[in-house]
């Protein structure tokens, strides 16, 4: 019945937000991101005590200034990805008014090797894979967990459907992205979560915390010889947006532990430099840090 509820309150949020202009749907945005902020108690604890641990150098009142914008942030991305469902496709791709990087991407795309994009939680992250399917006409290949409430699922599937990107589940994901790659296509990953399991975690220093964190990405790349792209959406004032492409360093490095070890570190590294850029933008409302190595439990 929550799952029922959860999934027709996202339904009714994105019939909304379509019938909003742009202003309005930025505002109503921040709107439900104050709500989620004030009735979701847990959520608000366990931003806060993400904040502390990334930036134990800041006191209360800054660490509060960031959580209060960050679930507003939360809010505005909620709605957005909520009305992708019901918007054109020149309404999606008018809110991206700038691509930082685009030579980059362009290069990589014409390499005619295979590309790894990685990415994150930052702002609407269903944006950018839409942006890359419709706008670039490069076709992401997207692995995926599947969310518990099947509805919800089901929705942000229909968006990426639409777009052309097809989805991969990361249970049974090996053989599906060795082909894409054997074909010199696009596997994305976001990898900003806790990964679970043993087998094929490392944990890289994410704020100077080592953070669960899949070595597949990396592996992948450097087994296939893929370029390896950093690739989020950063958001202003107005609402729109500039898409942020980054080449991560790949060609000095060897398919072997340490290779991937340290190109995992590489583009851990590369997205905290981005978080740190615009800290509110990223969905600190999430357990990054509840794996630790068990040298650091023990430790404890």
């Amino acid at each position: 019945m929550v799952d029922y509820f959860t999934a027709s309150l996202l339904i009714l949020l994105g019939i909304v937000g379509t019938l909003l202009n742009d202003k309005l749907q930025y505002k109503f945005g921040v709107l439900i991101g104050v709500l989620i902020r004030i009735f979701m108690k847990k959520r608000r604890i366990i931003t806060e005590q993400n904040l502390k641990l990334a930036y134990p150098e800041k006191d209360l009142s800054a660490i509060k200034l960031i959580v209060n914008e960050s679930f507003k942030n939360l809010g505005i991305t909620a709605i957005e990805i909520a009305s992708m469902k019901y918007m054109s496709d020149n309404r999606i791709l008018r809110k991206v008014i700038g691509f930082e990087g685009e030579s980059i991407y362009d290069e990589a795309k014409a390499s005619g090797k295979p590309m790894m994009v990685i990415s994150s939680h930052f702002n609407n992250w269903e944006l950018p894979g839409f942006y890359s399917s419709i706008a670039k006409n490069n076709i992401l290949h997207m692995i995926i967990k599947k969310q518990s409430n099947e509805r919800i699922d089901k929705e942000i599937n229909k968006i990426r459907a639409r777009a052309g990107t097809k989805t991969i589940d990361m249970d049974n994901a090996a053989r599906k992205i060795i082909s894409v790659f054997r074909s010199g296509g696009c596997v994305a990953m976001i990898v900003d979560q806790s990964a679970l399991g043993d087998k094929g975690v490392l944990y890289p220093h994410f704020f100077n915390i080592p953070s669960a964190t899949y070595a597949s990405p990396a592996y992948l790349a450097l087994k296939f010889d893929a370029n390896m792209l950093l690739v989020v959406i950063i958001r202003h004032n107005t609402g729109k947006y500039i898409l942020y492409c980054e080449k991560i360093q790949t060609e000095d490095l060897k398919c072997d532990d340490e290779g991937v070890s340290i190109l995992t570190q590489r583009h851990v590294t590369a997205l905290e430099r981005v978080i740190r850029q615009y800290p509110a933008q990223w969905v600190w409302q999430h357990r990054r840090w509840k794996r630790m190595p068990k040298v650091a439990e023990n430790a404890n």
